[in-house]
């Protein structure tokens, strides 16, 4: 073949639509090979779903009958000491923020006071631990 007749040649391939081969691939096997995953993945699904409700009714047909008193609420006997603990710790933790925060005397006679944690921290940094009385 002549270097002519080989441009001339390239030159109809390169005009000539772009277009797939039909025997590269068959689209109707690809499209049923699809449906038929989209199948077995369905009913594979519907079947557990069948399946555990099958479980779950079974499971509750063999539990036996609640009695009455054991249908009824329990309530702890009398002292109930802690009726609302969320409300007592709440108090609690106001009651100590109280003593973190403020001035006040630790004892009756009026000997040893106690200062704010910030105010102590402050004091601590200046002088250091070795210098306590």
């Amino acid at each position: 073949m002549s270097e002519l007749q080989a441009v001339r040649e390239e030159e109809t391939h390169r005009d000539a639509p772009v277009r797939h081969e039909r025997s590269d691939i068959s689209v109707s096997a690809v499209v049923r090979t699809g449906a038929v995953f989209t199948l077995v993945v369905a009913t594979v699904l519907a079947g557990g779903a069948v399946m555990i409700l099958w479980l779950q009714q079974a499971d509750r047909a063999g539990q036996p009958t609640l009695t009455p008193a054991q249908q009824t609420e329990l309530v702890p006997p009398e002292p109930r000491l802690q009726a609302q603990p969320q409300d007592d710790l709440a108090r609690l933790r106001g009651r100590e923020a109280v003593q973190l925060e403020t001035y006040g005397w630790i004892d009756s006679g009026h000997q040893r006071a106690r200062i704010p944690l910030d105010q102590a921290e402050r004091l601590m940094v200046g002088r250091g631990l070795d210098d306590r009385p």
